[in-house]
This record gives C-alpha cells, structure tokens and sequence, in this order.
C-alpha cells in the first residue's frame, strides 16, 4: 500500500521530490516505528511549503477513502519535520 501511495499517487504531484540520504550518512529519524507486524522503511521527500504538505495530506485522505477503506491494520503515517502529521486510520470512517 505505501508503495502504490508513493507512487501512484504522492510523486504524481510534481510538487513532492523523493531524498535518498547519501550513503553512510546519519539519517536524524527512526527508520522504522516498532511494534507492527509489517513497518515498511521511511521514506523521504522534499516540497516547497507547508501547503504542499498540507496537499499530501489531502492526497492522504483521498487514497484512503478510495483504496485503503475496510482494510484492517493498513496504514499509512506521514510526518514532517515540523512534527505535523496526517494518519489514514484518522481518515477511515
């Protein structure tokens, strides 16, 4: 699901860049949240402002109603540097 969100949907945008962190380099963020049965790795992206970011959450909110919905125990989580942050689960009604 992360995956078909990232690609078919967030880098559809051309707002959003993906950063890969330079080898061997420190990465500031946990690579992963314990305590899922499945935690794919973070992922990164570059945008212009706070309202791209908001965009991304609307991104969010539509791919879960459309694709995700009923679906226990996927989801998907983005944060930003800011701590702001858009959860699917906040989205499945």
């Amino acid at each position: 699901m992360c995956e078909a969100f990232v690609s078919d949907w967030l880098l559809s945008d051309p707002a959003f860049q993906e950063f890969q962190f330079p080898q061997g380099g420190m990465i500031p963020y946990p690579e992963r949240i314990a305590g899922h049965y499945h935690d794919t790795p973070a992922r990164y992206f570059r945008y212009g402002s706070e309202a791209d970011f908001d965009r991304a959450g609307e991104l969010l909110e539509e791919f879960t109603r459309t694709v995700i919905s009923g679906q226990q125990g996927v989801t998907i989580w983005m944060v930003n540097w800011r701590n702001r942050a858009f959860r699917s689960w906040m989205f499945d009604s």
